[in-house]
């Protein structure tokens, strides 16, 4: 122990000694890199004293010849850590930056920087972009892999990492003349290599360089590089021909695709050619690149997501749609790649934006998909993104086979019902009964108005609300879908009202109301229950007495203020004013008022609705206004300046306050907690469609109140608070609706 001892202590006197004198040292000494390690580590020390050393040390090395090489070589070693080499890129930046590198022979601060360029473009950028005999193995062995690691982020040390790393801060520091010295550079290396066996690879490394600075600096013109260096790659027809390079120039076109708007028609044309590429890199990447030029929207390049002004519109897609489709189906389960999220998404996204063309080839998809999901469902492993757009997909097909004629769904009935059931007993984890419950949601809301329902959705009814299926969360938003899609087509009228499953309903929205995660769906469930379940049956009145109990508690636990408003509002939007103070108990207006002024109200203003749920609201506040008890003016003038506020709250649309959809467009993508499918949507039912617009119904209600325009302005001002902006907007409106003319 003792001699232990004895060595540690002098390793470390040695270590102190050592340390001095690298911070004192001639400037000629040269660090090793093991030296440079240290003394950057020690630079991100939190001992100030240390750190300060440290960073003069490394101050007064950044004039020794050959300490540049050095630098490089630590930020280019895969093995080093990370802190490490992030603090070797800042130390070679400022060295760049200050222009404090030996001359060597170099005469102005110009020629210095360009020496660390060259150094840093020879010794770490080019070679860090370049394929590895490692990266064709991955690419013919293991696409999967090679596509994690060429274009998925990844925080795994790498000589590509490193690169990456480096020449954003760079870009970032140097901006156009770094920039203008790597196009010289990729041009003098093009013309080096032409000719020998390392073309391709310097071609690959020069399209990688080109396509790193282009994610770093947004505003950089790349359309000469596309033109010579891409395109000729994407028009080679012979697919097997430099395979790697084509899906670098696929990569390239994918991820600065925002840039070369005018030309996307005739790059997706050249991309659909490559989903026939017997290489699953080279397709897999294909099929993504079409995937985001078709979400590209004229005015953003947002990714997954619906666009609702495509760069790409229906007659460019309608050229293409039979190769693309026949070309994406193909490529679905090839052994190489069988569960390939990004090809499943590509389907995906192109029959969404086909418009009546998935109908044509309808019976060839159906056929593929369905094939696909049979192999997903008996797979011990599931690739979720990849399941995900494949329901998606689904779901497009059927809503866009019903929509054409909705007898379709009897037969989406009779072709999916037993394949889901199949599906449901092979799903031992779970993962596919959400997506199962919406997809048949999706056929039962596409059944014929006023049909009979089916005897297998007869059936199948009790055995949804049994309450193990609802003990999982995951489940929730699918079995509330499903659960509504019955009631909304009569499931009530279909069955006794005496059903055991009609009291089965209670015990799920008793379920529901226990957990605060699930206030939506119990809204929406509240929601159906109003529109579809006749009040005289008896799961009517249980689920009545619940809400009554909320709103007149003081502290309502189980039933937020905001679902209790929503409820109301629909409730006296169809059932009237007077079933609204019956549910009170009451012959005076005490308790209905008290929950209206300090409940109701207040939860109005402080998240005002918008769209259907806006003009429900307009409209049931304007009932109670004018209902048929008479109401004090102070509590007319609390009801008046609540509906006012909803119609000049920012978040208002008129013009969609009757529309069935929300116009926002939100990201397509798997969801672990709520998996929940965009194109299963349940479809906004609008309670008073007999009223095309409630701000025309309470602007000309609200003139019956003031026998004097004036009056009436004054009175607003007053009460509601308004801004010079806000009361115009509303005369705008009174205007419109014919109660006032200037």
């Amino acid at each position: 122990r003792f001699l232990i001892s004895v060595v540690r202590a002098s390793w470390l006197k040695w270590s102190l000694f050592k340390s001095s004198l690298l911070i004192n040292y001639s400037s000629s000494y040269t660090m090793t890199p093991n030296e440079l390690r240290n003394i950057l580590a020690q630079s991100l020390s939190e001992d100030v004293a240390t750190s300060r050393n440290a960073g003069n040390a490394l101050l007064t090395a950044q004039t020794v010849p050959g300490h540049s090489i050095t630098v490089l070589g630590v930020i280019f070693n895969e093995e080093a850590d990370l802190r490490i080499q992030q603090a070797a890129i800042h130390h070679f930046i400022n060295m760049a930056t200050n222009n404090s590198a030996p001359s060597d022979g170099a005469h102005d601060a110009y020629a210095l920087t360009r020496k660390l360029f060259s150094e840093a473009t020879e010794i770490v950028l080019f070679p860090g972009m370049m394929i590895t005999e490692k990266n064709e193995q991955l690419f013919k062995e293991n696409p999967q892999e090679f596509v994690r690691f060429d274009k998925e982020s990844s925080d795994t040390p790498s000589p590509r990492k490193s690169a990456q790393e480096l020449l954003r801060a760079m870009v970032l520091q140097f901006k156009t003349p770094f920039m203008q010295f790597c196009s010289d550079f990729i041009d003098c290396k093009r013309q080096s290599s032409a000719g020998t066996d390392d073309e391709w690879k310097c071609k690959v490394a020069a399209i990688n360089l080109a396509l790193e600075i282009g994610r770093v600096e947004k505003c950089v013109d790349f359309m000469n590089f596309l033109a010579k260096q891409v395109l000729p790659e994407l028009q080679e027809r012979n697919m097997a021909m430099r395979p790697l390079v084509k899906a670098a120039s696929i990569k390239f076109v994918f991820f600065l695709h925002d840039r070369f708007r005018d030309l996307l028609g005739f790059i997706l044309y050249l991309l659909v050619a490559h989903l026939g590429s017997k290489d699953v890199v080279v397709h897999t990447y294909a099929a993504q690149a079409i995937e985001k030029i078709l979400s590209c929207n004229v005015s953003s390049g947002d990714p997954g997501t619906t666009p609702n002004n495509p760069v790409i519109g229906n007659m460019e897609l309608k050229i293409v749609f039979y190769d693309l489709i026949y070309g994406l189906l193909r490529i679905v389960g090839n052994p190489g790649w069988d569960e390939n999220q990004y090809v499943m998404k590509c389907i995906m996204m192109t029959c969404s934006m086909a418009g009546d063309d998935p109908q044509r080839f309808a019976n060839a998809i159906w056929k593929k998909l369905c094939m696909a999901l049979d192999r997903a469902s008996k797979k011990s492993r599931k690739n979720p993104q990849y399941n995900h757009y494949l329901f998606e997909s689904i779901a497009i097909l059927i809503r866009s086979v019903c929509t054409k004629n909705v007898a379709h769904a009897t037969s989406c009935e009779n072709i999916f019902g037993p394949r889901l059931k199949e599906v449901l007993e092979n799903d031992y984890e779970g993962q596919f009964i959400p997506y199962v419950y919406q997809l048949l949601a999706l056929i039962l809301e596409f059944s014929p108005e006023g049909g009979r329902m089916s005897d297998t959705c007869t059936a199948a009814f009790p055995q949804l609300l049994k309450l193990n299926r609802w003990e999982f969360s995951r489940n929730i938003p699918s079995l509330t879908r499903l659960l509504i899609a019955y009631l909304r087509k009569g499931i009530i009228q279909t069955l006794n009202h005496q059903s055991k499953s009609l009291d089965d309903i209670v015990v799920v929205f008793h379920v529901l109301i226990q957990n605060e995660n699930y206030k939506q769906y119990t809204f929406d469930l509240l929601r159906a229950i109003v529109l579809y379940v006749p009040p005289e049956v008896r799961c009517f009145k249980e689920v009545l007495n619940v809400v009554k109990f909320e709103a007149m508690s003081s502290h309502p636990t189980r039933l937020s203020n905001e679902i209790l408003s929503h409820f109301f509002t629909l409730f006296v939007a169809k059932f009237g004013t007077k079933a609204f103070y019956d549910v009170f108990d009451c012959k005076s207006n005490d308790l209905a008022i008290n929950f209206l002024l300090y409940k109701w109200i207040p939860s109005l203003l402080s998240t005002p609705p918008t769209r259907l749920e806006a003009k429900s609201h307009i409209f049931g506040l304007t009932r109670l206004l004018f209902g048929d008890r008479a109401l004090g003016f102070d509590i007319q003038s609390e009801i008046i300046c609540c509906a006012i506020k909803i119609i000049l709250s920012p978040n208002f649309y008129r013009d969609a306050l009757s529309s069935d959809g929300d116009d926002d467009y939100v990201e397509i993508r798997y969801d672990a907690t709520y998996p929940v499918l965009h194109f299963a949507a349940m479809p906004s039912s609008d309670p008073s469609p007999d009223v095309s617009d409630a701000t025309t119904k309470l602007a000309q209600m609200l003139r019956e109140l003031s026998d004097e325009r004036h009056h009436l302005f004054t009175f607003l001002m007053e009460k509601c608070h308004l801004e010079t902006t806000s009361f115009s907007k509303l005369q705008s409106l009174l205007v419109e609706a014919g109660v006032w003319n200037p």
